[in-house]
């Protein structure tokens, strides 16, 4: 899952790293990002890379507070890895954010959380 993916670069160069790893793994990616330009470029860089047929796209065009919403009506699947790149300055509540993605892992997922000043 990737919390405000923004165009996907850094998505694709995860999930890129997590098929080397994991060559027979097929990932059910969640793109939570709030920007229609942003997830135009993100899915236009998509269609440019090849081999990511193991991948499956779930397009969530929300902010991550209206993903959690979103995701509570679902009743959705626990997350393997979640990052979370230079989005958490936009959110009212960081450390609610932050608790509400965590209770998304399995057990022993994991979470990346960037935050650059």
């Amino acid at each position: 899952m990737g919390v405000g993916s923004g165009s996907g670069e850094i998505d694709l160069e995860i999930l890129k790293v997590l098929h080397e790893k994991h060559p027979d793994a097929n990932v059910v990616n969640e793109v939570v990002e709030p920007s229609k330009p942003m997830l135009n470029k993100y899915k236009a860089l998509l269609s440019k890379t090849p081999g990511l047929d193991y991948v499956t796209f779930r397009w969530n065009k929300m902010t991550a507070t209206e993903f959690r919403t979103e995701w509570d009506k679902r009743n959705g699947n626990k997350m393997h890895f979640i990052n979370m790149i230079q989005m958490l300055c936009y959110v009212d509540d960081m450390e609610s954010t932050l608790s509400f993605y965590r209770s998304l892992l399995h057990k022993d997922g994991k979470i990346l959380v960037i935050l650059a000043r």
